[in-house]
């Protein structure tokens, strides 16, 4: 049954990525970041579902499931588009060191959302290095399962 509801989970996911015809939208309203900076105009920059695996050293124990959004300033959607691959390919090595080692999980074999998207954070700034402004990264999705 497990395995039934998480086939059908990424299957919905990878049906509304797909099914989306643009990946990113503007935000005209007033938004505070997670850095206190406001920025008026935003956009925002989805990435593709990752799903990652957590091994430990009795091997797979969970399933992760996540929806990444980047807070972009405007106008730079169409140049990150040539760095998704990339930045998905960062995060999950990254990800996969980070959950196995129980370093980003919590007491009780959570993930630590916030530990997590520190880390994602981290990670963009190695990988787009000073040439976008990344104000903030969203997790809209974390689904985690038992394997």
């Amino acid at each position: 049954m497990k395995y039934i509801t998480f086939a059908c989970i990424a299957l919905m996911i990878g049906f509304i990525t797909i099914t989306t015809p643009n990946m990113a939208y503007a935000v005209t309203d007033e938004h505070s970041s997670s850095q206190g900076e406001r920025n008026d105009k935003a956009e925002y920059f989805d990435l593709v579902p990752i799903f990652l695996s957590v091994v430990g050293d009795r091997g797979v124990s969970n399933h992760i499931s996540l929806l990444i959004s980047l807070e972009i300033e405007e106008g730079e959607v169409e140049e990150l588009e040539h760095y998704r691959s990339k930045l998905a390919n960062a995060y999950i090595q990254d990800l996969y060191g980070v959950l196995g080692s129980g370093e980003a999980m919590r007491h009780g074999g959570l993930v630590n959302v916030d530990k997590v998207r520190h880390r994602l954070i981290d990670i963009t700034k190695v990988t787009l290095g000073d040439k976008y402004k990344v104000s903030d990264i969203l997790l809209q999705v974390v689904h985690q399962g038992d394997f």
